[in-house]
């Protein structure tokens, strides 16, 4: 008929080492096919049993193994499957009648695919599809051209995975197989002793005829013959005549449809055929039919829209939501009359265009499969109906951080720091629009822990919910962190981040036309556009105006400070983080710095914006802890408030900003007699008598000292030293580690060892003991002991010695640690 090119002999090479896809025709992810272990008939049955009956849906069915990677073309002829398979698949090749091929050519590769598994074709249609060189044009009369109603040759490189030259074993075991069911005056090209063939030994064939061709391929044409091919089909949908319910029959069992819905997926089976009492009864009762079906060879399909759908396995099948136990069984022949649709992902989608991961028997809507991929799950999907998967329940979404909604205007966050839904002040706008949609059903299972605030503190960040999403702001600008409600860290990750400013700006709320200038914590109306206009010409602030959602700005300190009077009544309060405190009369005014009518005020309607809390405290805390005593216009540290039970001011606290606490100046701190550091080097001994510097101390009494903030330590005044031996009130103490240890003055030698100190200057340390006799006393840091007596220091050997004098002599064997440079004092 005509030599092959060169080039198909690479051609087959490559597929031998899998690299078919470089050369040949197919989808993207189709490689070549493996070779088939054995095939399944020597003479055609099963494979010939419920061939699809027409060209069209013979043309589908190889459509479906060339898209699985069981029908290869080769490149030449790649126009194969878009001029002529694909148009008389969809039923528009009457539009290029030329291109049109024999129903009997196609199905005559529907049995070959099923047999051997796989098949290459070099050759279908020349008029359509060729290489260039054996064209209608070149050989009219060949049956890649005739007749002209559809043509009636095919030329196959590979079957099985098994090279077909037409001289080799591969191709007698394929002609032989041919044989049985193609009709007589069938051909055959590659015959012995022709076109470089050689001599070889060929099949004895009965219905298929011999002529002379190249041996780089195996031509098969049907030749002049229009008799049909030996194929055989079975009823597969059935009804008892005169009733209206059908039955899938296979073998012995009859399988009952319980909806139409049901049948129309089945509708490939064939005609439904009425049939009579008796051969009813011939069949048993097996299960209802279902979505999914069994076949012999113990696979699980999914039937949708006329086309089978693989299972991995009954795992798969469950996470589908349906059974593998209890479904109808049908033969292998019966199923290939649906069409292949290829394996089951475990994503689907539907007509929607929704995605759904299947799992566990729930359908959990995806909308972004890439988020699968730590999990090992591929973002392939499988395109179904949505009558395939409408039953099963629907799960939990799988959703990645982002902003969703139910396309009914609600938002719901997912964050890097938990669910939380959106309120609908902060939704208004074009936030829903901005969002990822999912159907009401996923929605709802979102589940928020919670609502985002309209103003954030997240991750050491700040923002204001504005139009679309978030405004990342400086706090500064907002009165600081006390005017953002707090949230976990990625809280702010679920919304959209829409700008980013530290800056001064101009803001307002979407429902009011009145711009507020947000500056260093204060809220300041503009006037109008040409204020805005000088304010960021002389300030430099940018003139954009941000929409923020209604409420985003309540609460916010007022410009005329946190002392206000309410309009027109006696009532003052102090507004802080969004909430006003009662200032109790006119005296808690004074102690703030200020004085009863001459503070500003503000109108009711803005006074009730801020929440009455209750009754400002005389002592407030920070959000750190710091306590103070507000009095006489500054604040006064107190650690311990409990020192002013005996002043009648209760121990009770109101917790506020550091900012507004902070506009007070530091007084004097109200301390008990004690030890207080400065949190760092700095230590001193408040005591009765008057603050002492404890810089030549040491020991645990220094390092446990209670910490004062810098500048109320900085009010003590602790100038003199605090010696390690003093006499105060006719009281002789030495300093150890535990507080005063108060002795003899002889034990030491006389007075003359001690510094003289006002009264009361022992009060501040803890008493330890008295002791009037000797004692052991060691230096901080060091294991030498010494026996202190009569002014003389006597070294002592070691623990075991001390407790020998001690209960020689009378004395206590404890050994003291000196907190200071006791021992320098001594002979």
């Amino acid at each position: 008929m005509r030599p092959k090119r060169a080039w198909s002999r690479l051609t087959g090479a490559l597929v031998a080492l899998g690299l078919a896809v470089t050369l040949l025709v197919a989808p993207a992810a189709q490689t070549a096919p493996a070779a088939s272990a054995a095939p399944a008939e020597v003479t055609c049955a099963t494979s010939c049993t419920n061939v699809p009956a027409t060209a069209q849906a013979a043309a589908e069915s190889l459509l479906n193994s060339w898209s699985s990677g069981s029908l290869v073309v080769e490149s030449p002829e790649a126009a194969i499957i878009p001029s002529e398979l694909q148009p008389i698949a969809n039923g528009t090749i009457g539009a290029t009648p030329q291109c049109n091929v024999d129903a009997r050519t196609l199905q005559l590769l529907v049995v070959v695919i099923r047999n051997y598994g796989s098949v290459q074709i070099s050759d279908l249609n020349r008029r359509c599809a060729n290489d260039g060189v054996a064209t209608c044009a070149s050989n009219p009369t060949s049956y890649h051209c005739l007749p002209s109603t559809g043509t009636e040759a095919v030329d196959i490189t590979y079957v099985g995975g098994q090279r077909t030259r037409g001289n080799d074993d591969a191709s007698a075991m394929l002609l032989r197989f041919l044989d049985s069911f193609l009709p007589q005056g069938s051909r055959a090209g590659q015959a012995a002793n022709s076109n470089g063939c050689g001599n070889y030994s060929m099949p004895a064939l009965l219905n298929i005829s011999r002529f002379a061709d190249y041996c780089t391929h195996l031509h098969v044409d049907l030749g002049p013959t229009t008799t049909p091919l030996r194929l055989t089909r079975t009823d597969s949908l059935v009804r008892l005549s005169g009733t209206t319910t059908v039955y899938l029959v296979s073998g012995n069992q009859r399988f009952r449809f319980a909806s139409a819905d049901l049948l129309a997926q089945y509708t490939n089976l064939g005609p439904v055929k009425d049939v009579s009492a008796a051969t009813f009864n011939s069949y048993v009762d097996g299960p209802t039919v279902q979505r999914t079906i069994r076949t012999s060879d113990g696979s699980i399909y999914l039937i949708d829209a006329n086309k089978r759908y693989r299972f991995s396995g009954c795992a798969q099948a469950t996470d589908f939501g349906q059974p593998c136990d209890g479904i109808p069984t049908i033969s292998l022949g019966q199923l290939s009359l649906i069409p292949d649709g290829g394996y089951l992902a475990s994503l689907v989608k539907l007509p929607d265009g929704s995605i759904w991961l299947m799992q566990g028997g729930q359908r959990r809507q995806t909308p972004n499969p890439a988020v699968l991929a730590p999990y090992g799950i591929p973002a392939t999907t499988t395109s179904l109906s949505n009558f395939s998967i409408g039953s099963v329940q629907v799960g939990l979404p799988v959703v990645g951080v982002g902003a969703y909604t139910d396309g009914q205007g609600n938002v719901t966050a997912v964050t890097a720091g938990g669910t939380y839904s959106v309120t609908a002040a902060a939704a208004a706008g074009t936030l829903p629009s901005r969002s990822v949609p999912l159907q009401v059903e996923s929605y709802q299972r979102l589940y928020p822990s919670g609502s985002l605030p309209l103003r954030l503190a997240s991750s050491g960040r700040f923002f204001v919910a504005v139009d679309g999403g978030w405004l990342e702001v400086g706090a500064t600008n907002f009165g600081g962190l006390d005017y953002f409600t707090a949230g976990t860290d990625g809280s702010w990750t679920g919304l959209p981040l829409v700008a980013t400013t530290a800056s001064p700006l101009f803001i307002r709320e979407r429902s009011s036309s009145q711009v507020y200038l947000m500056s260093g914590g204060i809220r300041q109306a503009v006037a109008d556009q040409s204020a805005l206009n000088w304010i960021s010409v002389t300030f430099g602030v940018p003139a954009t105006v941000w929409v923020a959602a209604d409420g985003a700005l309540r609460g916010l300190a007022p410009a005329e400070g946190p002392i206000v009077n309410e309009t027109g009544t006696q009532n003052n309060y102090l507004i802080d983080a969004g909430k006003r405190y009662k200032i109790r009369d006119c005296a808690q005014l004074a102690a703030w710095g200020r004085t009863c009518g001459q503070i500003p005020s503000l109108p009711t309607a803005t006074i009730t914006q801020y929440p009455l809390v209750g009754t400002l405290t005389d002592l407030v805390k920070q959000p750190t802890g710091t306590i103070w005593l507000v009095q006489g216009g500054q604040r006064r540290e107190t650690p311990d408030p409990s020192v002013l039970a005996m002043y009648w001011i209760p121990a009770t606290t109101t917790t506020l900003s550091s900012g507004v606490i902070g506009s007070l100046p530091v007084g004097a701190p109200v301390l008990r007699a004690g030890i207080y550091s400065d949190g760092g080097a700095n230590v001193a001994n408040v005591t009765y008598g008057g603050t002492f510097s404890m810089a030549g101390l040491t020991g645990p009494l220094v390092t446990a000292a209670t910490k004062l903030q810098p500048a109320s330590y900085q009010q003590l005044g602790a100038t003199a030293a605090l010696p390690p031996a003093m006499v105060s009130d006719g009281r002789y103490f030495v300093a150890v580690d535990s507080g005063w240890l108060e002795v003899s003055a002889a034990t030491l030698g006389g007075p003359a060892a001690f510094t003289a100190a006002p009264s009361n200057a022992w009060t501040g340390m803890p008493f330890s003991a008295k002791v009037t006799a000797p004692f052991f006393l060691r230096a901080p840091g060091s294991s030498s002991i010494f026996l202190i007596s009569g002014g003389y220091k006597q070294p002592v050997a070691d623990q075991g010695a001390a407790n020998w004098l001690a209960a020689y002599y009378g004395l206590s064997n404890k050994v003291w640690v000196a907190a200071g440079d006791v021992l320098s004092r001594l002979k």
